[in-house]
């Protein structure tokens, strides 16, 4: 069996809220769709919607879908993700307010029927990797579950490797594989945002055996929610094609 045929999927986690995991997640589908791997995307819960016509909608949701209508034309935003929370607050929160819980069991549930009819998903995360879905629940919790590889997007801008270094702590605290890392410029480059990559690629791949597998530099007209097809495969440009492992 070709490696291809093996990858089950990943689990992309991000240092922080707005750091490109959109962006690399959907284009990792397309990646893998290009192997010959039906391949979806899947996000447990998505937190802030805008309205059009009258009826919410989530960029984050339709990037996804953009990439996974190529091998599921007719999969719908409900379908690749269970909880629609219209504020732009922490997940928990937001639930609360509205008396409602966010349910592991619905997650896995939803993120099973996809298992079913696809060869590999990629699950993109809500925030950093410790969000809370409950008092006792995390996005952790959940990538613990599905127990896919995870691929670290880190927004290269000041704070970030101390925000990189804690998240893969958490990752591997809590024995989960880290395929590898992805930094993505989200600022102009300056001499020690670049140092900041420099270093991270150092230490992660010394210390903790996580190569870097992307270095997306920064582009202002990717500097938004909304993506094309013509970005995602500019961005797939600029991940390692050697990434795929599992």
């Amino acid at each position: 069996m070709s490696k291809a045929f093996q990858i089950r999927g990943y689990f992309v986690t991000g240092t922080d809220t707005g750091v490109g995991k959109t962006l690399v997640s959907a284009a990792m589908i397309l990646k893998l769709q290009k192997l010959g791997l039906i391949t979806c995307g899947f996000k447990p819960v998505v937190a802030g919607m805008h309205f059009n016509d009258g009826k919410p909608y989530s960029d984050d949701l339709d990037t996804l879908l953009l990439s996974s209508h190529y091998s599921s034309p007719h999969l719908t935003a409900e379908e690749i993700c269970p909880y629609h929370l219209i504020d732009p607050a922490a997940p928990h929160l937001v639930a609360k307010k509205m008396h409602i819980e966010l349910d592991l069991e619905k997650i896995q549930a939803a993120y099973q029927i996809l298992r079913s009819n696809h060869q590999a998903i990629i699950v993109e995360g809500a925030g950093g990797f410790l969000v809370p879905l409950s008092d006792t629940t995390s996005i952790a919790d959940f990538a613990n579950l599905i127990q896919l590889p995870i691929i670290l997007v880190v927004g290269i801008k000041l704070g970030c490797i101390n925000h990189a270094l804690l998240t893969v702590e958490a990752v591997q605290k809590r024995d989960l594989k880290l395929a590898g890392w992805v930094a993505n410029q989200i600022e102009p480059p300056s001499d020690y945002l670049l140092m900041n990559i420099d270093y991270l690629s150092k230490i992660l791949e010394a210390d903790y055996q996580t190569p870097i597998i992307g270095n997306i530099p920064y582009m202002t007209h990717l500097a938004h929610n909304t993506y094309s097809v013509r970005d995602l495969n500019l961005t797939n440009n600029y991940l390692d094609a050697n990434l795929l492992k599992y």
